[in-house]
């Protein structure tokens, strides 16, 4: 019972993380309504409230939710785990729902949103770094995944706000030189 259950679950958050770009893109995520949201999707209001709290928690939840998503479909993709975060699917991503990102980065859950993706994107860094370096102390690694989490949310930032005009490999290849460093300097420590 719980498969079907789990499938029609998925389904639902897919809806409605659907219904919210479609919708956000041509208007101020502010002004959307948890009852816009469900009528888009499809779903009841009852149903959305089944899986979040409110509109925030649905927008913070949904974001952290695709980047584990991205970094699954990377690591999948790639063999091994394709870096030490997914900054190459999620620049894509951004890139692909230019209109989404430029409408969310004027919004005032968008820092609230980084501070979200940025607390997952240091999670990701630190299992990475971890079956990379088994050795390498804990300190050590949590100092690595915090630099690496914040340095690519600064970068995407800086890209987000000067309307994505560089190409995502080059956003890419920025924050893979600046983070290799990094990723040396643990190579050398454990």
């Amino acid at each position: 019972m719980t498969g079907p259950i789990d499938r029609r679950s998925s389904r639902t958050r897919r809806k409605l993380s659907s219904a919210l770009m479609d919708l956000a893109a041509a208007r101020d995520v502010e002004a959307l309504s948890v009852g816009e949201l469900a009528r888009e999707a499809g779903v009841g209001r009852s149903t959305f409230y089944e899986h979040y709290a409110c509109k925030d928690d649905f927008i913070f939840r949904s974001f952290a939710e695709m980047i584990g998503y991205l970094a699954r479909l990377e690591r999948e993709e790639s063999g091994d785990d394709g870096g030490v975060i997914p900054h190459r699917a999620l620049l894509a991503h951004f890139r692909d729902a230019k209109d989404f990102v430029a409408r969310m980065s004027r919004s005032e859950e968008f820092a609230p949103l980084l501070a979200v993706g940025e607390a997952r994107l240091r999670d990701i860094a630190s299992a990475n770094i971890a079956a990379r370096f088994p050795k390498l102390d804990a300190g050590a690694r949590t100092d690595a995944a915090v630099f690496v989490a914040a340095a690519f949310m600064g970068l995407a930032k800086a890209w987000i706000a000067a309307d994505m005009a560089r190409p995502v490999e080059d956003v890419s290849a920025a924050f893979e030189r600046l983070s290799a460093p990094v990723l040396a300097g643990l190579a050398l420590s454990a």
